[in-house]
Formats: C-alpha cells, structure tokens, sequence
C-alpha cells in the first residue's frame, strides 16, 4: 500500500548547465500529470509521463524542471536591412518635402519600420547527451517522490488496520445485542403467545425486521476483503473505498433495525469509526 502524497527533487550540475527537477504528488481520483518544463524538453513529456504511469496509478502530479546555463548563451542575434532603411528614409523624405512637414525621421522611427531590423533567435537543440542525462535524474527524483508516498502508505496502513480491529471487536458486541434486542421483543410477546399459539409463527415474522444477522454476515465478508486488500495489495485505493461504501451500507440497515438504545449507540459508534477509515482510505493510491 502506498499513498498519493510524496515529493522527489534532484539538483545536479553538469559542465554546460545546471538542472533541477521536483516532483510533487497529492490525492486524486485518477493519475493526471502537469509539466512545467524549459521549451525544448517539451519533446521528452510523452516518455517521463510513462515512467510515472509504469509505477503510480493515482494522484495528481506536478513536475517542475529548471535549465541553467553554466555559460552565457546568445539566444538573439541581430541584424539590420541597410537597402529597407533607406527606401523607408527616402519615403520619408518625399513626404517632408511634397507636405512640408516640420518634423523629421528620427533613427527610434526608422528601427521600427517593418523590415529594418532582423532578429534571429539561436535554436535551441536537445542534444542525445543531455536528453539521456535529464531522463536519468528524473528518474532519481521520481523514485526519491514514490519512496516517500510508500512511506506516507506504511502510516496509513498502520491506522487503518488500528481502526479496523476496534471496528471488528465492536461487531462481535452488535452481534451480541442483536440478539439481546430478539429475546426482548419475544419476551414483551409472552402474553400474546399465551393466549393464541398460532401467533409464533407471526412473531417469527415480526422479529425478522429487526434482525440484523444477515447484515452481520456480509459485513463480516466484506470485512475479510477489505483487510486483505489492505495488506496484500499495492494499487488498493478504489478497492478499499469500494469495501468501505458497502460495510457503511450495512451499518445504515443495522441502524434503521435497531429497537434499543446499547445497539444505536454501538451501530453510531461503528459509523464513526469507519468514517475515519474512509478519511485515510481517500489518501491511498
């Protein structure tokens, strides 16, 4: 068992640049992944989403990359068209002169006029070389993030099975009560039995709509389940919170079926009990 919540960071130099990479995981119902990368390693998202859905099934991952330079590196290079700015100055010009406008050409216009200055950005190529060395530490730091969910997943496995024997102890107590609640309800029908036989056959009936044995029963085999999973399994989230619903299913019957106080308090403690493990359930992959 593990759960959603973890973080993985590696920060590493190499002679060209300065890398640094986290990653950050929390609860979600399904495995959805969010980059903030550099442009250029845009084109490893496809693979380094792959290696985290090989090994997470669940949870909302952030994964962050910073790029460094060790050196400065021209990104822009620029450039000017001397045969543009002089057809622009001599449009200028013409106009000046045909309309007899005061004001004159000055080079911040000329710069700007379309076609005179050329800028040329450097690119950007990802080399075999630094594609393997950003696949590589990623992988670090994801492993480093899935240590800790399995670490956070040791805690929650601890409490849930804690829960889980307080919860089992206090079924064997409503099993004990339910039939205490039998044998009362019978015992307020002695008279009516008495006067006409043919009514226990008619109380059978009636003290089955309160008989809460066969909730018992399923909730103990959904019990069974649950634990199993919850020891055994590695991706136990849904199957877990699936137990979780049907055992508060049951609970719910056992409260609608309660005629005295000790099993609608036991039944309201068995539901709060369980809700806290449905809380920690929400938190495992």
């Amino acid at each position: 068992m593990q759960s959603m919540t973890g973080f993985g960071f590696r920060s590493i130099s190499f002679k060209d640049f300065k890398l640094e990479i986290s990653i950050k995981s929390v609860n979600s119902r399904f495995l959805d992944i969010k980059f903030y990368t550099p442009a250029y390693y845009m084109v490893l998202e496809p693979e380094l989403q792959k290696l985290i859905s090989q090994k997470c099934k669940r949870g909302y991952f952030v994964v962050r990359m910073d790029r460094w330079p060790q050196k400065p590196v021209p990104l822009i290079s620029f450039d000017w068209n001397k045969k543009q700015a002089l057809k622009w100055k001599k449009l200028y010009e013409s106009f000046h002169k045909e309309l007899k406008f005061k004001s004159s050409l000055s080079l911040g216009s000329l710069i700007n006029r379309e076609g005179v200055l050329q800028l040329t950005e450097t690119p950007q190529n990802l080399s075999l070389k630094e594609r393997k060395q950003v696949k590589e530490n990623f992988s670090k730091a994801l492993n480093a993030c899935i240590l800790e969910r399995k670490r956070e997943g040791l805690v929650l496995k601890k409490d849930i099975l804690s829960q889980l024997r307080q919860f089992q102890s206090l079924i064997q107590k409503i099993g004990t009560l339910n039939t205490k609640q039998k044998k009362n309800y019978i015992k307020k029908k002695e008279k009516i039995i008495t006067k006409n036989k043919n009514y226990s056959k008619e109380l059978a009936l009636e003290t089955e709509k309160f008989d809460i044995h066969e909730e018992i029963v399923r909730m103990k085999g959904h019990l069974k389940h649950f634990k199993r999973i919850a020891v055994k399994s590695l991706d136990a989230g849904r199957k877990m919170d699936f137990y979780i619903q049907e055992i508060l299913r049951e609970m719910n019957t056992m409260g609608s079926k309660s005629h005295i106080s000790s099993l609608t308090l036991s039944v309201v403690e068995g539901k709060f009990i369980l809700e806290k493990i449905k809380e920690q359930v929400q938190n495992v992959e």
